[in-house]
């Protein structure tokens, strides 16, 4: 994202989006604006779509920074361990399958990690602290036997994302709970 004299910003598809300009605007001093910008049109060429906005009268290049991220963010799964056989007892039903994990992005910061069990949709992990993500936690149940494919997808500012899939065994047993 990059701005061009003092009334546009150019923000190209793909490498940011309007969800990011909010952000950019309520650093260094701009907090009390609601929406800063109004989207003038969109434009496409042979290498890049972008779209155009206009910045509103009381946003100057002072009060602007921008955001340029060229590294995926980086994720894992720290526990359960890739290949793990999980066992439960039959009469439970149902296994609580907890999920930890670290993530981190050098540039942006991780924006937010999401974890499925098996299927879509993706949810959302739980950081460790409010916007600290070098840690998290994810629970779900699991209710069927077999092979459970785990993955947790992060997320960083300027919207990049990395996957990190693991495989575990879910097996019901007639005996307790094992793992």
């Amino acid at each position: 994202m990059w701005r061009n004299n003092s009334t546009h910003l150019i923000v190209f598809v793909k490498q940011s989006s309007e969800e990011m300009l909010g952000p950019v605007f309520s650093c260094s001093g701009v907090q009390s604006l609601d929406r800063p910008f109004e989207k003038v049109g969109e434009y496409a060429t042979e290498t890049a779509d972008f779209n155009l906005y206009r910045l509103r009268q009381n946003v100057t290049s002072d009060n602007i920074v921008m955001v340029t991220d060229h590294t995926k963010p980086v994720a894992a799964i720290t526990s359960p361990a890739n290949g793990t056989v999980i066992e439960a007892a039959r009469e439970q039903g149902a296994l609580r399958l907890d999920v930890t994990g670290t993530a981190s992005d050098k540039e942006s910061q991780v924006k937010m990690v999401e974890v499925f069990v098996g299927d879509f949709p993706y949810k959302p992990a739980k950081p460790k602290a409010h916007n600290d993500w070098s840690k998290w936690s994810y629970s779900d149940f699991v209710t069927s036997e077999g092979k459970k494919l785990i993955v947790a997808r992060v997320t960083d500012n300027a919207g990049q994302m990395e996957w990190y899939p693991i495989n575990v065994t879910v097996s019901f047993t007639d005996g307790g709970t094992k793992s």
